[in-house]
């Protein structure tokens, strides 16, 4: 009944927002499954091949651009009205789409990543602030769970669209993104009236009114430090998982006692597998099926005791889903993380929207962007260079060719090679491999990072609860 009661609370705006939400997160996901596989993954048609560390590097820059953004931005609607810093982010957000669809060399095609980046560290805790000012204490634990509950039913579509729309060519990927960008463009013309805003706000004031805040609450400071250990094991769920999928998972198990129709699968080396699309689709599944009743009813008065549960259970999922080269190992890895990730996400916004006043709503969200900026930009190189040395199979296939062999390939012939000169099939060589190289450590480092996370997060529990919980 509570719940109930809470839904019914919220206003025709809290709906309108989340819609923006869910449009912009299916043209993102669409976008963003994919990009590991295009930039990096050997032997995909069409795309482009450039290898883990690129990959790395350019998941690192995207991510500290994008959540860097917000704390230079974050008070742009005090100033300047929602309205207008919405249209002005879907604009930016649209030409670095047009960008990836027709840029094939670094240098461009980074620049359309970065600029995507900026439009959307503008547009999230625009959303978010706007969204955390019609909320009230009642109907926030709902609410944020309704907010991530909405972007995930986005995901679990988006990412169902993007194993569709590639296969018509990775440009109609990327215009189809640019078009879902264009239609929230169209609904905030229409449909959404500009909030009054303070005209007389400085815009100078933006980032010195962000630090004072850190300043005189230095626990939020240690707080968003010590959460950036939980979103370097999440950037390893959405970067580096579908590489490890695709070069390790057999899931040809599942397929077969399952009867899986052939759309949810994928041709790979080992055979037909289910697509890591659909096993990643399982995260959203879950998250659309029970966050709103974990946000309101597991722990509903503590919040950093179900981020310091959720970040353990993120941190061993994560580890399961490398454990072996099972399919149904991974899919019980990914449940345990995806519940984890539920304890997690909606909690930490909550607390902000919690602690922050109404006329600083975008400014205190953006400091969640501080957290995602070293969580992601870390997580983004770590996970390409940890992933090249210990659990990319060509590289590791490259490896083994030169240690045993003294054979010296190109890292796109290297598994075929392998096969070769072994008379293997490839179940047998990549079995090989991962008995020889171990692959499945690929994932301890982020767990161990996840591990001192809590710890430093249970440090400063009671100075968190003295100020704010």
């Amino acid at each position: 009944m509570h719940l109930l009661n809470s839904i019914k609370s919220y206003r025709s705006e809290f709906w309108l927002i989340n819609a923006l939400q869910f449009v912009e997160k299916l043209a993102y996901t669409s976008m963003l499954w994919q990009m590991p596989i295009y930039i990096a993954q050997k032997n995909i048609e069409g795309g482009l091949q450039w290898g883990q560390e690129i990959k790395g590097t350019i998941f690192l820059v995207w991510a500290i651009v994008q959540n860097i953004t917000p704390i230079f931005t974050g008070g742009l609607p005090i100033k300047f009205g929602y309205k207008k810093v919405f249209i002005f982010a879907f604009v930016l957000i649209f030409f670095g789409y047009m960008g990836l669809a027709t840029q094939k060399e670094i240098i461009p095609f980074t620049i359309s990543v970065l600029i995507i980046g900026v439009g959307s560290g503008i547009l999230v805790p625009t959303i978010q602030g706007s969204l955390a000012s019609i909320m009230n204490y009642k109907n926030q634990a709902s609410g944020w769970g309704i907010y991530f509950m909405l972007i995930n039913i986005s995901v679990l579509i988006g990412g169902i669209l993007s194993k569709y729309i590639k296969n018509l060519g990775w440009e109609i990927l990327f215009l189809f993104s640019a078009i879902m960008t264009l239609l929230n463009l169209i609904i905030i013309l229409i449909l959404f009236k500009n909030k009054i805003h303070n005209t007389t706000y400085n815009l100078k004031n933006i980032f010195t009114d962000g630090l004072m805040i850190l300043k005189e609450k230095p626990v939020l400071a240690k707080f968003l430090f010590f959460m950036a250990g939980f979103t370097i094991v999440y950037m390893q769920f959405y970067e580096t998982l579908p590489n490890f999928i695709v070069d390790w998972t057999d899931s040809s198990s599942i397929v077969f006692s399952f009867s899986l129709p052939e759309f949810m699968l994928m041709d790979t080396p080992l055979g037909k597998m289910l697509s890591y699309e659909w096993l990643l689709n399982i995260n959203s599944i879950l998250i659309i099926l029970f966050v709103v009743f974990i946000s309101s009813y597991v722990f509903p008065q503590k919040n950093i005791k179900s981020i310091i549960v959720g970040i353990i259970l993120a941190s061993i999922g994560l580890i399961i889903c490398s454990s072996t080269m099972l399919g149904s190992v991974l899919v019980i890895g990914i449940i345990i993380y995806t519940f984890g990730e539920m304890l997690v996400n909606p909690r930490f916004h909550k607390f902000f929207a919690i602690v922050s006043p109404l006329e600083y709503k975008s400014i205190y969200m953006s400091f969640i962007k501080i957290s995602f900026a070293i969580g992601l930009g870390l997580g983004g190189i770590l996970g390409g260079i940890v992933y090249k040395h210990l659990g990319e199979k060509a590289s590791l296939a490259q490896a083994y060719l030169l240690d045993k062999f003294n054979l010296d390939t190109s890292i796109n012939d290297s598994f075929l090679k392998l096969q070769e000169l072994l008379k293997l099939d490839a179940l047998s060589a990549t079995k090989l491999l991962w008995d020889y190289y171990h692959p499945y450590v690929v994932f301890y480092p982020f767990a161990i990072i996840g591990l001192l996370s809590v710890i430093g997060l249970f440090s400063i529990r009671k100075k968190i609860f003295q100020n704010n919980n």
